[in-house]
C-alpha cells in the first residue's frame, strides 16, 4: 500500500487569498484609490491560482475563479463609485446666495421724553 501523497496546497491558498483581497477591495469601494490596487493584486493572485490549479488539480479551480469574480465585482463597483456624478444624491438645487431684501417700511422717530429723570443738573457749570 502506498503512503498518502501530500496535497498541493498553493492553489487553494492562492485562491483563498484572492477571495480575501476581493472582499477587502469590495469593502473599500468608497476609497477607489485603495480598492483598485488591492483588487488588482487579488485578480493577479486568482489568475496565478487558476494556472496552478489547471496544471495540478482542477478541483481547486473553483476557489480561484470565485476569487477572480469577487475581484472583478469589486473593481466594477469601485469604478462605478469613482465615476458617479457628484449631485446624484442631492436632487434639489442649492439655495440662492443672497435673499432679496424686504420692502422698507416707515419707522417713526422716537417720541420726546415727557417725564422727569429725578436728577437736576446745574445750568451753569463754571
Amino acid at each position: 500500500m502506498m503512503p498518502p501523497q501530500p496535497r498541493n496546497v498553493p492553489s487553494v491558498g492562492l485562491g483563498l487569498a484572492s477571495i480575501t483581497l476581493g472582499a477587502v477591495g469590495l469593502m473599500l469601494f468608497i476609497l477607489p484609490i485603495l480598492a483598485l490596487p488591492i483588487c488588482g493584486a487579488g485578480l493577479a493572485t486568482g489568475t496565478v491560482a487558476a494556472l496552478v490549479a489547471l496544471t495540478r488539480d482542477p478541483t481547486d479551480l473553483r476557489l480561484s475563479m470565485t476569487g477572480m469574480a469577487v475581484c472583478l465585482l469589486a473593481i466594477a463597483v469601485s469604478i462605478a463609485i469613482a465615476q458617479a456624478p457628484g449631485d446624484y444624491l442631492d436632487p434639489y438645487p442649492p439655495p440662492p446666495g443672497v435673499a432679496p431684501l424686504p420692502p422698507r417700511q416707515f419707522v417713526p422717530p422716537p417720541a420726546p421724553f415727557r417725564g422727569e429723570i429725578g436728577v437736576t443738573l446745574p445750568h451753569n457749570v463754571a
